[in-house]
């Protein structure tokens, strides 16, 4: 968000300088990769602040004004600084804002042919209604830094990449069409019940809790795989569902769920349960509304490819901050909501096959990060 006008009787000199120590590492890098671009922000004035924002704003860029100020709202930063992508996604607010009064950047909102923003400075009122969710990170964060120095209109090759796998040597370790049995818990209290019906395993949540059915120990997610399963769900237009896979209150290893989520007709999310929201919030013509969508996450080379209906739609990287471990599997189901799964198919890259472990079923809180659309 930016305010162009401003008035206070506070005074400061043109060369008034003040950043805190949290905000200054990323000033220090927006300077130093600014002068990669030709520019020298050295001798400007600048102020950075916390404030208390309005209507979920993450930050304010007073660009008009002499020097700069640009504050930032209290709440975003300290849920921010509980996440794994923290450093990513407070690099990327501080460079949104920098980019506004520094730069002279007004908001940007072009797609990319993938579904990713453009720009970082992607801000206001967003078409669909989609999050301004940056996928800061990995391979792409070159590309989102140059942009914002440059103004590129290169399109970046990974956003228009078709994967192709072939000949990949693979063996199905789980297969369920729930003619009969279940991989997934089967049961019923006073919070949740599950069962088959209809050729179709059935969770109903019974509360406002959303929860993970998991299955512990069937696929090693450190080796390739392809995870797919056919879903729909009675939940609201504002709830999200679908498929997990990591590792969940594992107790040898950290909580780490990636997940692939339909919200509403027409988003999907895509994240880790660990970081602040979702990497993106992708909109899609291709789900087919209140009726069973096929999900589809293929692991491969350290990198996830995402489909729905057979078409291919998203890839991310993995890394040594978000990478991928864990041994468990499953759906995230909403509050009052029900989830019908038609079936579910893994396989798993030959070449890393082991013993497995006994397969252990659970149904869990769900806990990712609390997922809000922060403006900017």
């Amino acid at each position: 968000m930016v305010i162009i006008l401003f008035s206070s009787c506070e005074e400061w000199n043109i060369k008034t300088y003040n950043v805190p120590s949290e905000f200054q590492p990323y000033v220090d890098k927006f300077k130093t990769d600014a002068k990669k671009y030709g520019y020298n922000f050295d001798d400007k004035g600048l102020i950075v602040r916390f404030a208390d924002l309005d209507n979920n704003i993450a930050g304010l860029a007073y660009y008009k004004r002499n020097p700069i100020l640009i504050e930032i709202d209290r709440e975003y930063w300290a849920s921010a600084s509980n996440t794994k992508n923290a450093h990513d996604i407070k690099e990327n607010l501080l460079f949104h804002e920098l980019g506004h009064g520094f730069l002279q950047r007004m908001h940007d909102n072009t797609v990319l042919a993938n579904g990713d923003w453009k720009t970082i400075m992607c801000g206001d009122k967003l078409p669909n209604d989609r999050a301004s969710n940056i996928n800061y990170r990995g391979f792409r964060k070159a590309y989102y830094i140059e942009e914002l120095f440059t103004r590129t209109n290169d399109t970046p090759a990974w956003s228009t990449l078709i994967p192709q796998f072939d000949n990949i040597d693979e063996n199905v370790i789980l297969q369920q069409d729930f003619s009969s049995g279940s991989d997934w818990t089967i049961g019923s209290n006073s919070l949740y019940e599950s069962s088959i019906e209809n050729g179709a395993y059935t969770f109903t949540t019974k509360t406002s809790q959303a929860f993970y059915v998991l299955n512990k120990g069937t696929l090693n997610t450190s080796n390739d795989f392809y995870i797919e399963v056919r879903l729909k769900a009675s939940a609201g237009l504002d709830d999200s569902f679908g498929l997990v896979c990591g590792s969940f209150n594992d107790g040898n290893t950290p909580t780490s769920l990636h997940y692939f989520y339909q919200k509403g007709n027409n988003h999907m999310y895509i994240g880790e349960s660990e970081c602040l929201g979702p990497f993106i919030d992708l909109y899609t013509e291709i789900l087919h509304p209140n009726e069973f969508n096929t999900f589809a996450i293929r692991k491969y080379n350290n990198m996830l490819y995402y489909y729905i209906n057979d078409t291919f739609i998203y890839h991310n990287d993995l890394d040594e901050i978000i990478n991928m471990y864990g041994s468990q599997i499953g759906f995230k189901i909403p509050g009052n909501s029900t989830l019908y799964v038609d079936y579910a198919e893994v396989r798993e890259n030959s070449t890393g096959l082991k013993k497995r472990n006994t397969t252990e079923l659970s149904v869990e809180k769900a806990t990712e990060k609390k997922v809000i659309h922060w403006n900017k």
